[in-house]
């Protein structure tokens, strides 16, 4: 009203809220709607529910007009106000928003802190004046009630019609979705619901009618049906999932990786020669400090020098690779990479691993084997006798 300059003309007001609800009800072909004029959204609501079904009330913008107003309103009539909430104001002794202005220190007590924030400031009339962006939604369904039906071929019908209302929303929005939910209602108003996660993100009236079909089967209703609903679920845009694809991907990830010059790729392929000789060195000193910590441990034989394990391993060009394993002194020929080389020594070193662990435990086995002579036996010291008869002393029992 403010942006179209109608805040101070409240005559012009009315006759727009006046055009607005015949104009509703010429497009939807006779329903009729109520209307609300006030100083904030929480105040228009209450008002439009004043001339229902078909009127509108205004509320006007003073002091004095809104505290009459709010004074003598039910505290139910509050949006935000339940039946659960009515009950305990009621208890308190509050009825009216009156009540709570004149009871707001048994509310202080009885009441959290944002709460009594919350029952104040409704009843004196205070609400935003301004709309809040809704989120995006994370869900979207459709609905419809109407004459009972029991049979399968009109249940179906129903279903491919809000299917198509369905996928005409997601469209409109460009939504996909990867959840699926179908709801019926009997005439006895019993409740039924089936859900499943699709195979594929769906968004075409057919693919929605197909799974909710499958899942209507899973219901089984003895009575008529009133009411079928259909709901979505796991959202995503259209461009985010398109941007997601893999061939989007794999053609990104080549546009992200640099193309070096020819001079570049000369150099790298001249230098690697001497990477793989590098790399081979290191892996000499490697199996020589391995070579070194066994031969502190126990007595290897045969072990490989250093100077064989480095003389045994080739480099040659790409065309001619030929290498020579420094254990077994076996030779490979053709294409020959690092990690087959690698793989071989290895499998020789557990191989020589095992092999001196046999030997060894044969060694203990028969160290264990020899007897061990028993130790001389000391003889005891002979008793020198004193020239007179050692007498035992006799035992005495005693008899009752």
């Amino acid at each position: 009203l403010f942006d179209h300059d109608l805040a101070d003309k409240p005559e012009e007001i009315e006759k727009l809220c006046h055009d607005i609800r015949m104009e509703i009800t010429r497009q939807t072909g006779g329903l009729t709607a109520s209307c609300g004029i006030a100083s904030n959204k929480m105040l228009a609501k209450i008002c439009s529910e004043k001339n229902k079904p078909n009127g509108q009330f205004r509320l006007k913008s003073t002091y004095g007009a809104i505290t009459q107003f709010m004074d003598e309103l039910p505290v139910r009539k509050i949006p935000g106000i339940g039946k659960t909430g009515e009950i305990i104001l009621n208890e308190l002794g509050i009825k009216t928003c009156g009540d709570v202005l004149n009871k707001k220190v048994e509310l202080f007590v009885s009441s959290t802190e944002i709460a009594f924030d919350f029952y104040m400031r409704s009843a004196l009339g205070i609400s935003r004046t301004y709309h809040v962006a809704r989120e995006d939604a994370k869900s979207m369904s459709v609905s419809r009630t109407f004459a009972a039906i029991s049979k399968r071929e009109e249940i179906e019908a129903k279903i491919d019609q809000l299917s198509a209302m369905l996928a005409e929303q997601m469209r409109d929005r460009g939504k996909i979705a990867r959840h699926l939910a179908i709801t019926f209602k009997t005439c006895k108003f019993q409740v039924m619901q089936k859900n499943m996660t699709l195979p594929k993100y769906v968004g075409d009236k057919a693919d929605i009618a197909k799974y909710s079909k499958e899942l209507s089967l899973q219901l089984i209703q003895k009575d008529a049906l009133r009411l079928i609903g259909i709901k979505v679920s796991e959202l995503c845009d259209v461009a985010d999932f398109e941007k997601r694809s893999i061939s989007n991907f794999f053609s990104k990830k080549s546009e992200m990786i640099p193309q070096q010059p020819q001079n570049q790729q000369q150099q790298q392929q001249q230098a690697q020669p001497q990477q793989e000789l590098v790399r081979e060195d290191s892996r000499s000193e490697q199996f020589n400090q391995v070579r070194i910590s066994k031969e502190n441990s126990q007595s290897v034989q045969n072990e490989p020098s250093p100077d064989l394990i480095r003389s045994s391993i080739e480099v040659v060009p790409k065309n001619e690779q030929m290498a020579v394993c420094p254990i077994c002194n076996e030779r490979f020929s053709g294409l020959v990479n690092n990690t087959r080389i690698n793989k071989h020594i290895d499998q020789c070193l557990k191989r020589q691993t095992a092999e001196l662990a046999n030997e060894g435990s044969n060694t203990q086995i028969e160290q264990r084997s020899v007897p061990l002579a028993a130790p001389p036996r000391k003889k005891s010291p002979k008793r020198r006798s004193l020239g007179f008869e050692q007498v035992r002393p006799t035992k005495i029992s005693k008899r009752n």
